[in-house]
């Protein structure tokens, strides 16, 4: 999830090797610290990043690597091939311009209909300036959206922006009451400050 900045694993097994992983992110860089136990493995790591990110570079143990970027409609993953040696070792893919949005899916009581939000569509503009969502959900009701680095945001329509600190905030709206289908549905429009690089 966009809103994940850390996250811990030990004991993954990979052949005969012995992974500890642990991933932490910030406004402008991703890292990969990666303990390894037993004989060297490849790894490949592949992170999401927004359409409007710039890919700033990435380095294992402090040298440049090769990567790929494979680019789709909704977002941009930037992949990572690398050797695991013995010891320990330091991926650091640096960007600018990252953004994100999260959304926290729950269950319905059982037997009850879905009053969870739901994304119906994306879509950016061609200059990665303004990120239109269509939503669907329950008439009437307050929703939220957490935003992963909301200094990237300038404006927003049809929702309210409040930020919980530098890195995170959370977009707040309420769908229409007046819908005339069980579902309501709203356009949210997210505009960027500057350009994309």
């Amino acid at each position: 999830p966009a809103d994940w900045t850390w996250f811990d694993l030990e004991n993954v097994r990979v052949g005969t090797a012995s992974l500890r992983i642990r991933y932490h992110k910030t406004v402008d860089e991703i890292t990969l610290q990666i303990d390894s136990r037993g004989s060297e493995c490849l790894l490949e790591f592949s992170p999401a990043m927004s359409l409007r990110a710039h890919l700033a570079g990435v380095e294992l143990n402090g040298r440049a690597v090769p990567f790929n970027i494979n680019t789709t409609e909704l977002d941009q993953h930037v992949t990572v091939r690398f050797p695991v040696s013995a010891t320990s070792n330091t991926l650091r893919i640096r960007i600018k311009n990252d953004f994100g949005l999260s959304l926290s899916p729950s269950l319905p009581p059982l037997g009850n209909s879905s009053q969870g939000l739901r994304v119906i569509s994306e879509s950016w503009t061609p200059s990665r300036d303004s990120l239109t969502l269509e939503v669907s959900g329950t008439p009437g009701k307050e929703y939220e959206i957490a935003v992963w680095n909301p200094a990237q945001v300038n404006s927003v329509e049809n929702a309210e922006l409040v930020k919980s600190g530098s890195q995170e905030a959370k977009l707040n709206f309420r769908l229409p009451a007046n819908a005339s289908e069980p579902y309501a549905r709203e356009k949210i429009t997210i505009h960027f400050s500057g350009k994309a690089q």
